[in-house]
């Protein structure tokens, strides 16, 4: 066997050696957003991380995450982030390095000089009184509320490639509209006559920041 032959065998047998096989390979990270299941790929759509500051509170220090901003906004010295994203799976035998979608409606984080709180956003969109109080003694009261709704809105419209694509995105994900909590339900509503307003409608669009939620604009 001549020398040439003899390195052709060693780099072909060195690369089946380094490429992993079809078992091994990562699988690919999916997600999804908080509130109409629209699953897409954070490689490919891409939303802000989110920040370091968020990750300050107690709660999101206890398990690993990996967040994205969905909804921003700042009333006087606190800001609030809407995030979601990726959990580490937890098989009882410590860290598994998977990760997988958060099975919630995402968490509410305020930020102030002071420190950082958190709540889920389940709080703030239920109906329940008792449930509400909780999420406002953060901080997130229905104008808060009503300012990430809208933002969340606003950057799933430009992340998944304008508005009809996006209403296109949220019916495919099959989420009845009358399931929706009623403030998602009037911003989503709203969005759909600014489209049709831009498709020659009659009808004069609602903007998104003047939906009210639970009374409040």
């Amino acid at each position: 066997m001549n020398q040439r032959l003899v390195k052709v065998i060693l780099v072909l047998a060195i690369a089946l050696l380094t490429v992993p096989s079809a078992a091994k390979a990562k699988k690919e990270l999916r997600s999804s957003d908080p509130l109409f299941g629209i699953g897409y790929s954070p490689s490919k759509i891409k939303f802000d991380p989110a920040p370091a500051e968020v990750f300050r509170c107690t709660g999101l220090l206890e398990e690993r995450r990996k967040l994205w901003v969905f909804g921003k906004h700042k009333k006087d010295e606190v800001t609030f982030y809407y995030v979601y994203g990726l959990i580490e799976a937890d098989f009882g035998a410590g860290p598994t390095g998977e990760f997988e979608a958060q099975n919630d409606d995402g968490i509410i984080v305020a930020v102030a000089p002071k420190g950082c709180k958190e709540i889920g956003a389940g709080y703030a969109l239920s109906p329940d009184p008792k449930a509400r109080k909780m999420a406002a003694d953060i901080g997130v009261t229905d104008d808060v509320l009503s300012a990430l709704l809208s933002d969340l809105i606003a950057r799933e419209v430009k992340a998944f490639g304008g508005v009809n694509n996006f209403l296109a995105k949220v019916k495919e994900a099959g989420i009845p509209e009358s399931s929706l909590e009623p403030q998602v339900r009037a911003k989503l509503h709203a969005l759909k006559e600014q489209a049709g307003a831009k498709r020659g409608a009659t009808s004069t669009p609602t903007p998104l920041d003047n939906i009210p939620v639970n009374g409040i604009r």
